[in-house]
């Protein structure tokens, strides 16, 4: 049985894998039936053996071999015509294979460099042969010519990482040369580790999720069992007093009964008793009115909402702006309700009320109860609609006296393009169609402020706060000029802007490749949102500023302009006397001391009406070497547990005039002084209330 299933394969044509019909053999050995060689050899350019691969020039003259004709009649004759059981044919969804003619057979395997589908037969070269053992074996697919470089026809072995595509040898020589290129392994072994990584990111994200989700549901029974709680208790309370109330009106309409039946002579007596107990009455409704008062107040009920501009002119006010309070390059018209931003300095008297660092002006009135106003932007430069406390900071430093950058104010940052809000230094962007005009509405006892896109008579809501209001609310205005490149003057420095949170110097390396240094401001450790970037000479900033048009961070595309250098650095000039920014508002001048080798002495000023810290101070040395040494080793050093910045204190001699920069814009989206801006049209704002409407 062995040597007739030995005999069986012999005689068996690896095209069809059927008995020969015909058979002839090739100059290399191997034998198939005629038709089937011949049909294979007529669709191919070059003549080769389908198993050896051997090829022949000219195409070989085939002739029928008559041995194995009487084998095969032979072998037909003992019944041994039924190929082997281990045979299976290809059915729907299987992978063919692509050298048998007639009826294929199921292929076991792929070969990525022959791009072909072989069944178990006519793989045995790819065992057999040296030169096929080294090609790549993979599961049958019907997909191989996907693999194919659609330019070169080439399999695609190599990734470049450069364009994020697969791509063939031809291809790593030709458009991609030069690119960063690995291979499909190499690439897929890298993506699989990441994917894990990111995996195991994503997993304790929702991890965190589930524990935040948790937490909030725990928060909301709460909240529910003491509404529940407060509901109960009002009801009581209520019920109480109502019991009350029927008590008295009860005794006294007794007393009052009574009284009707006494004798006349008494009459007077019972007058007196009488007027005595309506006192009593009188009193006793009046503790009721004032409990009911604190009980209402206690639970106040919401007003209605309003939804309709007529609704909110029910409650405009009045606002102008107060001239003592306006910066030295604001300039205040219309009575006072109109402010305008200019270049050049105003001669305004001096006044403990007036904001010197940035071009900020606060209303006259304060503002209580349930207030509305307007704010019409002309679209010359930008404004912040500020609202905040009278004692806000009007000499500190950014921080303390910025419109939204502290717990005293609230702010809607407006530009042509969009909306940002700020309080505490901490920056929310404001989705919602910006309009030339902003309505503001307070309620001040209800601790809400709501900002609103206004346009002819329609309202849209922009953003809305909820807090409790301790003090009395006046309005504000922060004002700057434009904001395109061309309204600065050259410098050899780029202010930057619309930044992520979370930028890195190396991302704006990549776009700004000749800066010699890169600063971005930060706040808890985030971006305020824009940077500086200094360069070797306003050439190189100027050929900067020209490629990075167009230029986007994480999707946000950057605006780009000339700048100042970065205002946290004051003029190195060597002195005795180092000033230390940023501290912490328990810092004492002791610890101030300490914490400079070679130090004399420090002081650290303090507000003349609240006696609070201002946050910065001076510390004091023998000789400017000391006082050197001590500001080099100082580098990011930290004082009370918070980083403060370092620098030389200029005496008072050397100090340069007075050149204007005061107006410093907000730094998430300017930085700029008036030195930096044109001559151009300033940027106006007109503080209106809502009776008067402007075209």
């Amino acid at each position: 049985m062995a040597q007739r299933a030995l005999n069986q394969d012999a005689i068996t044509c690896s095209i069809c894998l059927d008995l020969l019909k015909d058979p002839v053999t090739v100059p290399c050995g191997h034998s198939y039936c005629m038709d089937c060689i011949q049909t294979h050899w007529d669709q191919k350019v070059r003549f080769s053996c389908p198993q050896c691969r051997e090829s022949f020039t000219p195409r070989p003259v085939l002739v029928k071999s008559t041995v194995l004709a009487d084998l095969v009649e032979e072998l037909k004759r003992t019944g041994l015509t039924a190929p082997p059981p281990d045979r299976c044919y290809a059915g729907p969804g299987d992978v063919s294979c692509d050298l048998c003619s007639g009826r294929k057979l199921k292929a076991v395997k792929s070969c990525l460099q022959c791009l072909v589908s072989y069944c178990e037969s006519h793989l045995q070269p790819h065992h057999e042969v040296a030169m096929f053992q080294k090609h790549q074996l993979v599961s049958p697919s019907d997909k191989l010519q996907e693999n194919l470089c659609s330019q070169h026809n080439k399999l695609m072995e190599i990734f470049c990482r450069t364009d994020e595509q697969l791509i063939c040898y031809l291809c790593s020589m030709d458009q991609h040369k030069g690119h960063d290129t690995v291979s499909c392994a190499a690439e897929r072994a890298q993506r699989q580790e990441e994917l894990q990584t990111r995996r195991a990111l994503l997993l304790q994200s929702l991890q965190d999720k589930e524990t935040e989700q948790e937490r909030l549901r725990q928060q909301a029974q709460d909240i529910s069992r003491s509404a529940q709680t407060a509901v109960q208790r009002s009801g009581d309370d209520f019920r109480e007093m109502a019991l009350l109330l029927e008590k008295r009106r009860s005794e006294v309409e007794q007393q009052i009964r009574a009284t009707q039946s006494t004798e006349s002579e008494t009459e007077s007596r019972i007058q007196t008793r009488t007027r005595r107990n309506l006192e009593d009455l009188t009193r006793a409704v009046s503790e009721l009115k004032d409990k009911l008062q604190l009980t209402l107040k206690e639970f106040k009920l919401s007003e209605p909402e309003l939804n309709f501009r007529e609704d909110f002119l029910g409650y405009a006010c009045d606002i102008t702006l107060d001239p003592n309070t306006a910066n030295n390059y604001l300039s205040l018209s219309e009575g006072n309700r109109r402010a305008t931003y200019l270049n050049q300095r105003q001669n305004y008297p001096d006044h403990p009320h007036r904001f010197s660092l940035l071009t900020q002006v606060l209303s006259r009135e304060g503002l209580t109860g349930r207030c509305y106003w307007e704010v019409e932007l002309t679209w010359k430069g930008g404004v912040c609609i500020g609202v905040t406390y009278k004692d806000i900071n009007r000499k500190g430093g950014y921080d303390e006296s910025a419109f939204g950058l502290n717990n005293k104010s609230w702010a809607l940052q407006c530009e042509k393009s969009l909306y940002t809000f700020f309080f505490n230094n901490v920056r929310s962007e404001v989705p919602g169609p910006v309009s030339n005009r902003v309505g503001v509405y307070l309620d001040h006892s209800a601790g809400a402020l709501s900002f609103y896109s206004v346009k002819d008579q329609t309202m849209i809501l922009l953003h809305r706060v909820q807090t409790t209001f301790t003090q009395p609310l006046h309005a504000g205005l922060w004002v700057y000029g434009g904001d395109s490149a061309s309204e600065a003057p050259p410098s050899d420095t780029l202010f930057v802007r619309n930044l992520p949170v979370k930028v890195q110097p190396k991302l704006l390396k990549k776009i700004f490749k000749s800066a010699v240094q890169i600063r971005i401001p930060q706040s808890d450790g985030k971006s305020k949102g824009f940077a500086f970037v200094e360069f070797a000479s306003v050439a190189h900033a100027a050929k900067a500023l020209k490629s990075s048009k167009n230029s986007a961070i994480q999707k946000r595309p950057l605006k780009v302009q000339f700048g100042l250098k970065w205002k946290a650095e004051p003029a190195q000039v060597p002195s005795k006397t180092l000033i230390v920014l940023g501290l912490h508002e328990k810092t004492t001048a002791d610890t101030l001391t300490e914490a400079f080798e070679g130090a004399s002495s420090s002081r650290i000023f303090v507000d003349k009406d609240t006696g609070l810290s201002r946050k910065f101070g001076f510390v004091d040395f023998e000789s400017t070497d000391s006082c050197r040494r001590a500001k080099e080793a100082a580098e990011d050093v930290e004082i009370d547990g918070k980083k403060v910045g370092v620098a030389f204190a200029r005496p008072k001699h050397s100090q340069a005039p007075d050149t204007g920069e005061r107006g410093q814009h907000r730094g998430a989206k300017n930085g700029q002084t008036p030195d930096a801006q044109s001559e151009g049209g300033p940027a106006d704002v007109k503080a209106k209330d809502q009776v008067k409407d402007e075209t």
